[in-house]
């Protein structure tokens, strides 16, 4: 066990679960020590050995913090399994699996029955078939099997039937799953373009007879992989129309069987979120925040409880895009939301994955910068940056960052620092190579800086670049990081001569 194991568990637990577990503690009579490490683990924001040792020094459970830590983990995986006993499908049957092993000891074959049939009626209801392997296997145990006088060989043929089609269904689920690890197997990293190899060997994996017809899937949840991998697929050689349209039918599937939001609500957030992408592409931003909407009424809507790893990741699908979509349709969010994604962020930093904090950071700078705000803007892209250049990672929003950068010194008329940023670029793309959007902006910025404000040469320069914008956006890349980037209305806003947020605005209501 790592040092920071029983650290970890407690920062996970949903509110309703710590509450739980004091009150488990309470009627267990447990030990103050392990509730008191519990409150001051649970009060760090990083973990810190030294500060435990300290408060802890003068009570029983400082002597030995290790055991003590030990000890709190296994209360509160004791806690949990009580508290989950009846909140999900999987933890009732392994309760009603235990209950059988105990009543079986005791020879309670009668009340095993009972149990066996209640927890086979779940597990077929839910799909759980190794448990419902189980359930069966303990269905055949000498004594819970009627005496042999009276079982009929129709009853042993139909548990040999019951068996037989759950391993089936088992083995069909992970024939899906193996086909799916295949394609991801031929992932791409960010920025890179795949090979005519790449693609044959991905479209062989596609091409597998079991993601010819539906009804080769055996169960909702193989429906799932069969409705899901080809969305991998298009998604890697960039066939967008068929990405949208197989993203849509895999979420329509998912939100069709409410059981599967119950026993896999991540599935539906990650197929969610590449709708998401799917209507940015194809400038369907109303649909986009409808989505969007439905999303964050998703704990109401399925009477779900999500964990904190689940909210962080619902929090990053709604906010790396609520923004975007509601600025292209000149729409501006309140100060309290923008307030609560800032406060958010600095809470959760340490939880949220580097992508989705700088893709919500971005869309940060991007209103602020909208909006004229343009410390906050300067503050946003500092905080990008640094963390980009600490972890050693290229993300795409880290080289709109450096775009949205060179526009902001543009509207602060820092012109040398513009250039000196430019200066900087060529160090920065040396181990990768640029888009042809990215190209084409810098030429331009490098000569704007170099031009004399408000000139007409200056003018002449925002209608060249619109000119090649508009021919950029054939290409699908190129479109997608032009509208995040939405330098599009920014330069028809300096064409107009009107402030970036009235143009926006005004173009929306047209």
């Amino acid at each position: 066990m790592k040092k920071t194991t029983t650290y970890d568990l407690v920062k996970s637990l949903t509110k309703s679960e710590k509450r739980y577990f004091k009150l488990f503690s309470n009627m267990q009579n447990r030990s103050k020590g392990n509730t008191l490490l519990f409150d001051l683990m649970d009060k760090m924001e990083v973990y810190d050995e030294k500060k435990l040792v300290k408060k802890l020094k003068k009570t029983s459970v400082g002597n030995n913090l290790s055991i003590a830590k030990k000890q709190l983990y296994e209360k509160l995986m004791e806690a949990l399994r009580v508290y989950h006993k009846t909140k999900h499908p999987e933890a009732k049957v392994l309760s009603i699996l235990t209950d059988i092993r105990l009543l079986y000891g005791k020879q309670q074959y009668e009340t095993c029955r009972e149990l066996i049939k209640k927890g086979t009626q779940i597990a077929t209801e839910y799909e759980l078939f190794a448990e419902l392997l189980l359930l069966l296997d303990w269905g055949k145990r000498r004594g819970i099997i009627q005496p042999m006088e009276h079982v009929s060989l129709d009853h042993s043929l139909k548990t040999y039937d019951s068996f037989k089609n759950a391993v089936a269904k088992l083995d069909n689920q992970n024939e899906y799953w193996k086909i799916g690890q295949l394609l991801f197997s031929h992932s791409r990293a960010y920025a890179k373009t795949r090979n005519k190899e790449e693609h044959e060997l991905a479209t062989k994996v596609i091409q597998n007879p079991f993601l010819n017809d539906p009804t080769n899937a055996l169960s909702s949840k193989a429906l799932i992989y069969y409705h899901t991998i080809p969305v991998v697929y298009y998604s890697y050689f960039e066939e967008g129309k068929k990405f949208e349209e197989a993203t849509e039918t895999s979420l329509e599937y998912i939100k069709m069987h409410p059981f599967l939001m119950h026993l896999d609500v991540e599935r539906y957030l990650v197929t969610a979120h590449n709708l998401l992408f799917a209507y940015w592409s194809s400038c369907k931003y109303t649909k986009g925040n409808q989505l969007i909407q439905e999303i964050e009424q998703v704990e109401t809507t399925y009477q779900l409880q999500l964990s904190p790893h689940q909210l962080i990741y619902q929090f990053g699908t709604i906010y790396s895009n609520k923004l975007l979509f509601n600025i292209r349709l000149g729409i501006f969010s309140n100060q309290e939301e923008v307030d609560y994604i800032e406060t958010f962020l600095e809470k959760h930093n340490k939880e949220i994955y580097l992508y989705t904090q700088s893709k919500v950071k971005y869309t940060l700078a991007l209103y602020h910068f909208i909006n004229a705000n343009y410390d906050k803007v300067h503050l946003r892209i500092s905080e990008i940056l640094q963390a980009s250049v600490k972890a050693n990672k290229y993300f795409p929003p880290i080289a709109l960052t450096r775009l949205l950068n060179l526009m902001m010194q543009y509207e602060l008329e820092n012109y040398e620092i513009g250039l000196s940023l430019l200066r900087g670029q060529d160090y920065y793309y040396k181990d990768r190579n640029k888009h042809g959007f990215e190209i084409m902006i810098l030429k331009f910025f490098k000569k704007i800086f170099q031009t004399f404000p408000h000139s007409k040469e200056e003018h002449l320069l925002f209608l060249d670049l619109q000119e090649k914008i508009d021919e950029t956006l054939q290409d699908r890349n190129d479109k997608f990081y032009c509208r995040w980037l939405h330098i599009d209305i920014w330069v028809a806003s300096k064409i107009a001569k009107k402030p970036f947020k009235a143009f926006l605005i005004e173009q929306n209501k047209e």
